[in-house]
């Protein structure tokens, strides 16, 4: 048992390499606009897995795309030009229509392509923003009350969005949800969850006209919470990186 998963884990590391080496090659080729086509089986291709398990299996092609400035702009059924393969000196039908499918790959500079959603890649983080103190009992406004940003705006989700969407590229599609609001335990009383503190937004970060990588979506990521630093008082960054890049499906699989 353990020698076959070591042999798939051999072969899964040298088709990604294959892929990798490929795209690093081709991709310098292209003019704007050119496109590589891949056809790949659907567990090579992975973009209908519903776990990460799935995922990790698959070939990882649009992530190597991505790294050479390639997006996954399409999603074709694979028809082949043939009716018949070899197989051991003998001909049979080529039965692969309804389990493979033709990955389109683009050169995209202008903006020019929009990837269907199903096929879009995307990574996530959690963003926090700390609300304001309130006012002290005589009426003077605590030191982190002088915030740029109200209560209510960091409470409105189309205000948090309008804000991601300017520090974000073009290209780059978002969706954000308010997740919780963080509260601070009252000392006095250990069943309390005292006063409301930090609201907690997860974003998503699709490629949508423009490939995504894990470099682009950290640097994003820091992009944004550096403007939060600068308009409120005591929002602290987030403890970890954005997360790995995966396809759609497995957003679609977790009901967002």
């Amino acid at each position: 048992m353990l020698q076959s998963r070591l042999t798939i884990f051999h072969l899964l590391r040298t088709a990604r390499k294959l892929i990798s080496d490929f795209f690093t090659c081709s991709s310098g080729l292209l003019s704007n606009g050119g496109q590589i086509h891949l056809a790949l089986m659907n567990h090579q291709g992975g973009l209908m897995a519903k776990t990460n398990s799935e995922w990790k299996s698959s070939w990882l092609s649009p992530i190597y795309a991505a790294e050479n400035g390639l997006l996954l702009s399409h999603l074709k059924p694979f028809q082949p030009a043939y009716n018949l393969s070899a197989y051991q000196f003998r001909d049979r039908s080529f039965n692969a229509e309804k389990k493979a499918f033709m990955h389109l790959f683009t050169k995209c500079e202008n903006l020019q392509f929009k990837a269907p959603e199903d096929i879009q890649m995307y990574s996530y983080f959690s963003l926090f923003i700390a609300l304001p103190t309130p006012a002290n009992n005589n009426g003077t406004p605590t030191r982190q009350s002088d915030q740029l940003w109200s209560n209510g705006q960091i409470l409105d989700e189309k205000f948090v969005f309008e804000m991601l969407k300017d520090k974000i590229p073009d290209g780059i599609r978002i969706e954000i949800k308010p997740f919780r609001i963080l509260r601070q335990q009252n000392p006095d009383d250990e069943h309390s969850a005292g006063e409301w503190k930090v609201v907690e937004y997860q974003v998503v970060i699709f490629g949508e006209s423009i490939p995504i990588t894990s470099k682009d979506a950290e640097s994003y990521k820091k992009a944004v919470e550096d403007e939060i630093q600068m308009q409120t008082r005591g929002t602290k960054r987030g403890g970890w990186n954005a997360a790995h890049i995966v396809p759609s499906s497995l957003l679609q699989s977790r009901g967002w």
